[in-house]
């Protein structure tokens, strides 16, 4: 029994599936307005623990007092390690 793979010629008038397939149209404004955003830099995602108020609030509602507290005294020690002078 013969186990190669069999392929039909394509229906006639039809290119082969291995014809490249061509790009796509795309009209000159188009092409312009991507390279000009391509070439600005782009700022970074603004996420929320950017915003240390945010942060602060967000935890003094998720956790416990007793545990919010330890925190607090933990931030105060690296403050006062980080800027003494303040």
């Amino acid at each position: 029994m013969d186990r190669t793979p069999r392929t039909t010629p394509p229906p006639l008038g039809r290119e082969p599936a291995t014809a490249s397939i061509p790009e796509p149209r795309t009209s000159r404004a188009e092409s312009e307005t991507a390279n000009a955003e391509a070439a600005q830099p782009k700022q970074p995602k603004r996420l929320p623990y950017d915003d240390a108020f945010y942060c602060v609030h967000h935890l003094h509602q998720k956790m416990t007092p007793e545990t919010f507290a330890r925190g607090a005294r933990v931030w105060r020690d690296v403050l006062r390690e980080q800027h003494p002078d303040e």
